[in-house]
This record gives C-alpha cells, sequence and structure tokens, in this order.
C-alpha cells in the first residue's frame, strides 16, 4: 500500500499540472521577494536623502563641519549608534541632489556616486549604471574598464578634491579619565596622553600636539575635522604608479611603515610599458624628497589605506612641504599616466 501511495505521489509530482502551479508558485514567491527589495531600496534612499536634509536646513552641517557641529554629530552616532560617515554622507548626498535623487539607484550606488564632485562625471556615470544595468560593486570597478566613456578614463581636465590637513592635530576619541584622555591619531590607533592644565577636553574635541621637551601637551584647536589625519612621511620605496610603502610619523613617537594606495587615481599594472612609465615617474618624482606629506582617508577593497601625496624636493621642512607641496595624485592624472578612480 505504502509503495502505491509513494508511486501515486511520485506521478503527481512529475505531471504537467503539479510542474504548472510549483512554477507560478514559485514566480509569485520570486516577484514578492523582488518588490521587497525594490521598496526598501527606494525608502533607503528617500530616507537618506531626508536625514541630510534636516542635517543641513538644521545644522548647517557640510563636508568642513565645525566644531560645534562635530560634537553634535557625534553626539547623533551615540544615539541612533551609526557611524560619523552615516551623517555626512547624508548631508553630502542632499547637497550634490538637492532634489529628490531618481530612486531606481540603491544607496550603495550614491555613496559612491557623491565621493564625484564634477556633476558631468556623475551625471555620465549615472547614465552608464542605468544604460547597463551596473552594480554597485561594479560601479567601484568602472574606471578600470578600457571601454568605458572617455571622461572617465582620460586624466585630462580631471581635478581632484584635495584638502591639505594639519599636522599634529588629532580628535579626543573618549571622555577624560582623571588627568588622561585617549586621542584617535590614526589607523585604528589610540594614544593615552595627559589633559592640559585646566582644560575642558571631551569626545570629539579636536586637539592640537606641541611638543615641550621630551614631553607632549595638548592645546584645544579650532579647525575643520577634514583636515585630520595630515602626516609627515618618509618614502621606503615606490611598489608601482598608485601605490609606496612609506613609514610615516603619527605623532608622540609614534611611527607605521605600510603600503599605502594614492586616493582617487588608477596606474595601469607594471605588466604593461604604460605602467612601467607610472612608476618611473614616481620614482623621479620622489627621488630628493627628504619628507612626504601624507593625508590618509579610508582603507580600500585591499586593506590599504588611501592616501593623498605631497611633495617637494630637497626640503626637510614638512610645514613647507604641506603648504607649497605638489600634489603627486592630481600630477599624475595630469600626465596620464592614471585615470581618475572611485574606490
Amino acid at each position: 500500500m505504502t509503495d502505491e501511495r509513494e508511486k501515486s505521489v511520485g506521478q503527481l509530482i512529475s505531471s504537467r499540472q503539479y510542474r504548472l502551479v510549483r512554477e507560478a508558485i514559485a514566480g509569485e514567491i520570486a516577484a514578492g521577494a523582488e518588490k521587497l527589495r525594490a521598496a526598501l531600496r527606494e525608502e533607503t534612499v528617500c530616507r537618506t536623502w531626508n536625514i541630510g536634509k534636516i542635517l543641513r536646513q538644521e545644522l548647517g552641517l557640510g563636508d568642513s563641519p565645525s566644531p560645534e557641529n562635530a560634537r553634535l554629530v557625534a553626539l547623533l552616532c551615540r544615539d541612533f549608534r551609526r557611524p560619523e560617515s552615516f551623517f555626512y554622507d547624508a548631508a553630502k548626498f542632499q547637497r550634490l541632489y538637492p532634489e529628490k535623487p531618481p530612486l531606481d539607484l540603491s544607496m550603495a550606488h550614491y555613496l559612491h556616486l557623491i565621493r564625484i564632485e564634477d556633476p558631468k562625471t556623475r551625471r555620465s556615470l549615472e547614465r552608464k549604471i542605468a544604460r547597463e544595468g551596473l552594480s554597485a560593486k561594479a560601479l567601484r570597478l568602472l574606471t578600470r574598464d578600457n571601454e568605458a566613456e572617455p571622461d572617465l578614463v582620460s586624466g585630462s581636465g580631471y581635478s581632484l578634491e584635495v584638502v591639505r590637513g594639519s599636522l599634529y592635530h588629532y580628535r579626543v576619541s573618549s571622555a577624560p579619565d582623571g588627568d588622561r584622555v585617549d586621542l584617535d591619531i590614526g589607523f585604528g590607533i589610540e594614544r593615552n596622553v595627559r589633559c592640559p592644565a585646566g582644560g575642558s577636553l571631551h569626545s570629539g574635541l579636536m586637539v592640537r600636539s606641541v611638543k615641550e621637551g621630551e614631553e607632549y601637551s595638548l592645546r584645544i584647536a579650532n579647525f575643520e575635522k577634514t583636515r585630520l589625519y595630515t602626516y609627515a612621511a618618509g618614502l621606503r620605496r615606490v611598489v608601482d604608479g598608485d601605490t609606496l610603502v612609506a613609514r610615516i610619523d603619527v605623532g608622540f613617537h609614534n611611527g607605521i611603515t605600510d603600503t599605502y594606495r594614492l586616493r582617487g587615481i588608477d596606474a595601469p599594472e607594471l605588466t604593461c610599458a604604460r605602467g612601467q612609465k607610472a612608476k618611473a615617474f614616481v620614482e623621479d618624482r620622489l627621488a630628493s624628497c627628504r619628507v612626504l606629506v601624507i593625508k590618509s582617508y579610508k582603507r580600500e577593497k585591499f586593506r590599504r589605506f588611501l592616501v593623498d601625496v605631497f611633495y617637494l624636493p630637497e626640503t626637510d621642512d614638512k610645514e613647507r612641504v604641506l603648504r607649497e607641496g605638489k600634489f603627486l595624485n592630481q600630477e599624475l592624472l595630469d600626465e596620464g599616466l592614471a585615470v581618475p578612480y572611485a574606490d
């Protein structure tokens, strides 16, 4: 009896009617899931844009916030358990898209697009995404494509946003504990230092380190958060046209030797003549430099920090290099040895 029942069930499963019913139900489930994904995607874009509008209208929040706004953002991070980048990205999103943006792109797409200030380049990317159905990951890699549109692969006329920063400036990363406080000195490192006498420090405050003999003291600094993470450095070697090894002085007798990727550009691989030419260009430009100034940003997909490099031959005056130094990333674009690249 059991064998007959199993045989009957098997016949039903293999029947055309069952297959049609099963396929119809599977189609409805898949369509429903896609509608939910689309609704969530659209809601995320709208919510982020609305948050950005609130931040800009109520706080006037921009890419270079005032110390007061930086403290307010730190409080928002605490209350909503979100990283600072969430709020700054939302404000920048609303600034670059003052009218509500198209909902056919995801927030992941827009987080890449808002790194590009040039509206012509951004619109070109938007059209390419819509035309080819590119994913956010493909967008990140888009300018590596040799078939990309001319304005995306040619460095001519493309200007990188640049902030030269301030040396030996840091962010207080925790509330003071007695006469000590933790500083975020970059690269995931915190340094515990003595508070200034009579000073009133709190988390999120910007400070400047001043060396007095063998000791360091802190001074409250009124400057923009975007000027953080700027360091003097010594070149160890050039890896290729957009990668180098350097030892960075993060302050307080701390140094880090690591491999760094130049922000905003992509040079050809060393396997081709153009890649060799780009590397030789960097080696030639930095050969007589006693000190570099490096401003660091986030990590890229291979966990290397993205950096801007400023240089000036035959000087060890790092403040002068910071003020007057040539911007290596931009030079590689201007010479046609690299293309713009948004990681």
